[in-house]
This record gives C-alpha cells, sequence and structure tokens, in this order.
C-alpha cells in the first residue's frame, strides 16, 4: 500500500503534465512558430544547416550565442523532421523536468503545501502556455531548468559536507549550461547567494568563507562572459536594438508585468505606478525579516529574473521564468495565513480556506484556456490554409485567389492589414507550404508578395 506522503506527491508531479494534456491540449497541435520556422527549419530542411558547427553559431548574428538552444531544435528535427508535435512534446518533457526539480527543492527547505501550492500557481498561469505554444520559449525553459538545477545542487552542498566540492563543480556546470541556453543565465547565479542568506540565514560573511570555491568560480564565469562578449565584437544590448532606458524602460517593463495578471486592458494602467508599486512590493519582501523565507526569496528572484530587462526586448515566453518565483511567494504568503490565521480553527474554516485556493486555480485556468485559444487559433488557422493550398491544387506555385476564397476572414486581413503584418502572415504561410510540400521553389501567386519581396 502506497504511503499517504507519497501518494500525495505523486498527485502533485502528475499535476503539471495532466493539466496542459486535458486543459490546454491545442498547445500539441500548434504549428510552428514562424522564428522557428523561418530560423531553424527553412535552413535544416533546405539549406543543408542540420549540422552541428551551423546550429553551435547560428544564433551569433545577433550578438548572442545560445548554443544549447539552438542544438536542441537540431536535435529534434533530427528526431522528428518537421512534426511540429512532437517539438511540443519535448518541451512539455524539458517543462514538467523543471516542475519536478523546483517541487523538489522548494518541499526540502519549504515544506510540502508551500511547493505544492507554488508548483501548481505556476502551471495553470498562462505563462505556461504563452511559452509552450511557440518553440522559441525553449530558450526561457532551458535557462530556468539549468538555474533550478544549480539551485537545487547548491542547496544539495549544506547537507552533503563530504561531496561539497564534486557539488560546486556540478553547480558551476548547470551556471555554464544556464548561459549557453540563454545570456540572462549569468544575471541568475546571483540566485545562489541569495538562497544561502534568505533562506538557510546565513550571514554574508560566513556565506563568502564557507562557499569561497564557488564564488571564485562564479567570478570567473562572469568575467570570461564580459570578457568573450567584448572579443566577439558583441554589441551591449545582449538581445535588442538598444538598451531600453528612460521612458523606455518604465514602459516596457510596465507591459510584461501586466502580462502576468488579468487586467483588463482598457485600465491603460501607468508605468511609472505599475513599476514604482512592483518595486516597493519586492523591496518591503526582501527586507522585512519577519517575512517566511518562501516570500523573501520568491520575491528576490522574481526582480533577478526581470533584472537584465534593459538588455532584451519583450515576448510573452519571459513570463515563464518569473512567474514560478511570484507564485513562490505567494505561496509563502498563503501558508503563512494559513499557519496563522486558520490551522487552529474548526474544519469549516479549513474547508473555506481550500475552497478558495480551488477557486484561485480554476480562474487562472479558464484564463489559461482563453490566452491558449487566442494565441493559437490564427498560428492552426493559417496552417489551414497552408495544408488546403497543398491539397487543392498542384504547385510549386499556389494561387492566393484560391486560398482565401475558402478563408474570407484571412483575405480580408491580407488585403487591409499594416504591411509589414502582412509582409509577416505571407512569409509564414508560404514557409509552412515549403515545408509540407519538401519543394524550397513553393511560394504563392500573389500580387503583395510579387510587389514586396
Amino acid at each position: 500500500m502506497i504511503k499517504r506522503h507519497i501518494f500525495l506527491i505523486l498527485l502533485v508531479l502528475m499535476f503539471y503534465p495532466l493539466f496542459v494534456t486535458t486543459i490546454i491540449p491545442d498547445v500539441l497541435r500548434t504549428p510552428f512558430d514562424t522564428e522557428t520556422i523561418g530560423r531553424f527549419i527553412i535552413p535544416f530542411q533546405f539549406q543543408g544547416n542540420d549540422n552541428i558547427p551551423w546550429a553551435v553559431t547560428e544564433s551569433v548574428q545577433w550578438d548572442i550565442f545560445r548554443p544549447i538552444y539552438c542544438l536542441s531544435i537540431l536535435s529534434d528535427y533530427v528526431l522528428w523532421d518537421t512534426d511540429a508535435r512532437m517539438y511540443h512534446v519535448t518541451d512539455l518533457l524539458l517543462s514538467w523536468v523543471c516542475y519536478c526539480l523546483a517541487f523538489f527543492l522548494l518541499k526540502r527547505q519549504f515544506g510540502f503545501l508551500t511547493a505544492a501550492i507554488a508548483v501548481c500557481l505556476w502551471t495553470v498561469h498562462p505563462s505556461q502556455c504563452m511559452s509552450l505554444l511557440k518553440i522559441y520559449g525553449r530558450n526561457d525553459r532551458l535557462v530556468t531548468l539549468f538555474t533550478i538545477a544549480a539551485l537545487f545542487t547548491y542547496d544539495m552542498s549544506f547537507i552533503k559536507n563530504e561531496h561539497r566540492k564534486l557539488l560546486f563543480t556540478l553547480t558551476l556546470l548547470f551556471v555554464i549550461l544556464s548561459t549557453l541556453s540563454k545570456d540572462t543565465g549569468i544575471f541568475y547565479c546571483l540566485l545562489l547567494p541569495a538562497w544561502s542568506i534568505l533562506v538557510k540565514k546565513r550571514s554574508i560573511k560566513e556565506t563568502v568563507k564557507s562557499d569561497r570555491m564557488l564564488w571564485s568560480g562564479l567570478l570567473f564565469l562572469i568575467v570570461m562572459f564580459v570578457v568573450l562578449r567584448s572579443i566577439a565584437d558583441f554589441s551591449i544590448a545582449i538581445d535588442s536594438d538598444g538598451l531600453n532606458l528612460g521612458l523606455n524602460y518604465f514602459r516596457l517593463q510596465s507591459i510584461l508585468i501586466q502580462m502576468g495578471f488579468p487586467l483588463p486592458p482598457v485600465w491603460n494602467l501607468n508605468p511609472f505606478a505599475v513599476c514604482a508599486i512592483t518595486a516597493l512590493a519586492v523591496i518591503t519582501a526582501v527586507f522585512s525579516r519577519k517575512c517566511p523565507g518562501a516570500i523573501r526569496f520568491g520575491a528576490f528572484s522574481f526582480s533577478i529574473f526581470i533584472f537584465p530587462f534593459p538588455f532584451f526586448w519583450i515576448q510573452d515566453s519571459f513570463l515563464w521564468g518569473f512567474w514560478l518565483w511570484i507564485s513562490l511567494a505567494m505561496a509563502g504568503s498563503a501558508v503563512y495565513l494559513f499557519d496563522k490565521y486558520v490551522k487552529n480553527r474548526n474544519i469549516v474554516f479549513k474547508l473555506l480556506t481550500f475552497s478558495v485556493l480551488i477557486i484561485v486555480l480554476s480562474i487562472s485556468a479558464v484564463w489559461s484556456i482563453r490566452v491558449t485559444r487566442r494565441i493559437s487559433a490564427p498560428m492552426i488557422e493559417m496552417h489551414e490554409i497552408a495544408m488546403y493550398a497543398v491539397s487543392s491544387e498542384e504547385g510549386p506555385v499556389y494561387s492566393e485567389e484560391n486560398i482565401f476564397s475558402r478563408f474570407p476572414g484571412w483575405a480580408h486581413r491580407m488585403n487591409h492589414g499594416p504591411v509589414e503584418e502582412r509582409m509577416k502572415f505571407s512569409l509564414y504561410i508560404v514557409h509552412m507550404i515549403r515545408v509540407e510540400t519538401g519543394i524550397f521553389a513553393s511560394t504563392m501567386n500573389s500580387p503583395f508578395i510579387r510587389e514586396n519581396w
């Protein structure tokens, strides 16, 4: 007979894949996003770039270096060719590994209840579908996964003193893998000393003295990161046209923060107010010694995950990483309030608390369903347009008039939308036709394409 605590752990561990596959199943049938199909699939299939050297250096043209991310896409291509569903399965498995590591790490330090609430809140948040629907969200997935793995091995070093050097080496290895997945990984290593100080409650002096080998290694990695980027003549703006400073910083960071909450767009909140309130809340949580460790570390980690923001542009997949830490802070708050005001009350109060938690999870799940449909529906329909073109006539040049006679809504959008958007949609459909037919010469007979390409 399975013991009760093991059953509960298994229940939490299975929650993630069950939620994704049953509540937001469109994740697994969404085609390649525009970036993935144009940046990887077309070069792999038609330009002979399905090899390790090309994948390792592919990202350099944008002044970034993400070989782990690029190699993971190449691995999927070698295994599954152009079957987008299996790329999503890979993302689901990577996410599940990250979810399990996060659960066991948080459980070991903050207890089962805090860990379970945190990862469940994270699972039902729309950040999951925002990241899983688009393959390019994998770089955020990998950097978060390796950051959690680094925290996991570092936390084990507090328990197994005889293996500290090995665990420090593994921690440094995970930091390297994190940075090679996405450049922000080098910033996220700040979570390691924060774990020692905020969670393990060690002094700064004790932290530095006890883990000197680890900090020396991290300092070396940071210096190498800066030096190598300088030698490669990379821009200081790691993943953007320029630094997001001044008014643009507040505006874009406000968008990123609001994206994670169900706020009506008509509210049009002041970006200075959003950033000021967020900063005040984070500072209060981190520096208030009376706050439980889960709240303090969650708030600090959230701030670290958006700390490198000036160097990057905004995209919805960013939410996947830092929403885990917001969920931890919320879970820590919930458990703190439960222990203080509900735990010693009668069963009615406990059932009421449980009901509130279920309602919160349910509302967030419904929100995720709506976001999934909003993002995936146009991608799925454009894939249907491409498939209809291939099945209804012979190529390699397909009549736009014939295609859009079956999809009048898209015909209107292609005729009246902004030029940049029409270009993007046209190229996306053509790429999907090329991938489906296996013929690079495939295209649409469109006056708009002839005029603008």
